[in-house]
């Protein structure tokens, strides 16, 4: 029998609008072509992802949290895609030419053959994200998803060379694979308090 995990901090009530944030982030999932099916599973999937946000940002406003759920659901799916085609046998350099394929709408109007629903989903997050966003957050959170490129890439030598990672190398790279650095821009962006790097790399 497991034993309970015991957390010493009161439980953060979710945002007000929860529920609403639930079902506007499946339609936009849904409409945007990235849902895999219409299984119970996935689906319960795209309102754990709209949980996690609600409870990340208790505070955000809405739209900048609707703009969060709708990369948390993008970013869970696509990385599967991006884990599934390793894992079918697709050699590095095509993981990486995927990644940088679709993230590229990061820099510019791309879309990448193939994945375009990807591509087109990002760019419209990247639209609603970039209004109002000084330069510098925008180029740190950039910087951060080349930093999870490169873990993905990473992960799918390891698998190529069935090699496996010490501890300290992994949990090293951990910290860019599980996209957490993104995670943490956009509590900024959540609260609309924007740290220059000087002060976030202190």
């Amino acid at each position: 029998m497991h034993r309970a995990l015991l957390c010493p901090f009161p439980a953060t009530p979710p945002h007000l609008q929860a529920a609403q944030l639930a079902n506007d982030c499946l339609e936009w999932t849904r409409k945007c072509g990235l849902l895999p099916d219409e299984s119970p599973r996935t689906l319960d999937k795209v309102r754990s992802y709209s949980a996690l946000a609600a409870h990340c940002y208790p505070d955000a406003h809405f739209e900048r949290l609707r703009a969060i759920c709708d990369y948390y659901s993008w970013l869970f799916f696509f990385d599967d895609v991006c884990e599934n085609t390793s894992l079918n046998g697709a050699e590095p350099k095509a993981v990486s030419r995927l990644l940088f394929d679709v993230y590229g709408v990061l820099r510019g109007p791309t879309a990448a053959a193939g994945h375009a629903p990807f591509a087109q989903a990002l760019a419209d997050i990247w639209r609603r994200i970039g209004d109002g966003c000084p330069g510098f957050w925008r180029r740190c959170l950039i910087r951060h998803v080349e930093n999870y490129i490169d873990g993905c890439v990473w992960e799918a030598q390891n698998r190529q060379l069935d090699r496996v990672p010490s501890r300290a190398v992994f949990e090293g790279m951990r910290m860019h694979t599980s996209t957490m650095y993104e995670f943490w821009d956009f509590i900024e962006y959540a609260g609309d308090l924007f740290l220059p790097d000087e002060v976030v790399e202190h």
